[in-house]
């Protein structure tokens, strides 16, 4: 066992030594592997990373040669910007495309994709600086919006934000008119601001939504995931802040200046389709688009006909809506822009 836990995880898996261990173990290789993972605590938890990776790609009579093993998770490597998750393993098991394919999606999945990929599409900006103009929601829908750092805007019907073209150095800074779902890309050097009815709520990386509509009184923060931190935008209030946890709302006066203690807030259909998305169960791609479109309330447009066999399982947990789409994408070998405030998703099927 020695000369395995000198490799990293992506070499492991791609260990043809390794893979038989785990994949066709004898009763004497069993024993002894267990054995040799109670004496080794801590070289363990990598190998029993890279058994569980071995054992999701598992593709009967369809093996990739060692060129397309190296190719496809160099490609993710690239890709990627995070680090490794270990400690709390994903597994995920894809049927209805090829073995190149599963094998770089689930190593993305452990290592949990960037938000900076070549498929994240940045938004436009006409200005930047303090000249930047508002963008205006004037459909029925929400708009998707997306920053250049991989954050993404769902703003209501009848809102507006606008931010800089590019972040500055320190931090990320957006304003907002009416009602938005946010999905911050986490960045603890560089923390993500939102102004919106006299409040600020600051964040490093989560997901929450911001209502500050002019004809209500009070301004709403509510958290899904993460914590966000949500206090008054007068200087002559200073300390008056509210952390605010998942499930999670705080209320704060627009003309009173009372910050308000966070209260569970009532649940919601983008609270609720993250947490469906979260649970590792057989996923029908077209009847999660579907979901997510009523979900999100954002134009995702796709032929049914040509998804309609396509199935995966996955465990989404702690993604945000482009991660799973940029992930589902990978796995069907489907293509997806952004555009129109919304999703377009082409596939030549499964």
């Amino acid at each position: 066992m020695e000369e395995y836990y000198q490799q990293t995880i992506e070499e492991l898996v791609l260990n043809e030594s390794f893979r038989n261990l785990i994949l066709h173990p004898t009763g004497r290789q069993q024993t002894q592997f267990e054995q040799w993972l109670e004496a080794h605590p801590a070289e363990s938890q990598k190998l029993m990373a890279a058994a569980d990776l071995v054992r999701a790609v598992r593709i009967e009579n369809n093996a990739l040669s060692p060129v397309d093993h190296a190719e496809a998770v160099e490609r993710i490597f690239d890709l990627t910007s995070r680090k490794k998750e270990t400690a709390k393993l994903r597994p995920l098991y894809y049927w209805a495309f090829g073995a190149a394919a599963t094998l770089a999606v689930i190593i993305g999945f452990y290592m949990i994709p960037s938000q900076k990929q070549a498929g994240f599409a940045s938004a436009q900006q006409s200005q930047q600086g303090a000249d930047r103009e508002w963008i205006v929601n004037n459909t029925p829908r929400s708009k998707l919006i997306q920053l250049a750092d991989g954050s993404t805007v769902f703003l209501k019907p009848g809102g507006a934000v606008r931010y800089p073209a590019n972040f500055g150095p320190d931090r990320r800074d957006v304003e907002l008119r009416g009602e938005a779902f946010f999905e911050v890309a986490p960045d603890k050097s560089k923390p993500f601001y939102v102004s919106a009815g006299g409040t600020i709520t600051k964040v490093l990386g989560t997901s929450f939504s911001v209502r500050a509509l002019n004809a209500e009184s009070e301004t709403v923060v509510a958290v899904v995931s993460g914590k966000v931190n949500v206090s008054r935008a007068d200087q002559d209030t200073p300390g008056q802040s509210v952390q605010v946890t998942p499930g999670q709302q705080v209320t704060v006066g627009k003309k009173n200046r009372n910050v308000l203690k966070a209260t569970q807030a009532s649940d919601d259909e983008i609270s609720a389709f993250l947490r469906s998305a979260a649970d590792g169960k057989n996923i029908q791609v077209v009847h999660y688009l579907e979901i997510a479109r009523k979900a999100y309330d954002i134009d995702i447009s796709f032929d049914p006909k040509q998804l309609k066999t396509c199935k995966i399982r996955a465990n989404f947990q702690g993604m945000h809506l482009m991660e799973q789409i940029d992930a589902i994408c990978k796995a069907i070998n489907a293509n997806y822009t952004l555009g129109n405030g919304g999703i377009q998703i082409k596939s030549p099927g499964c």
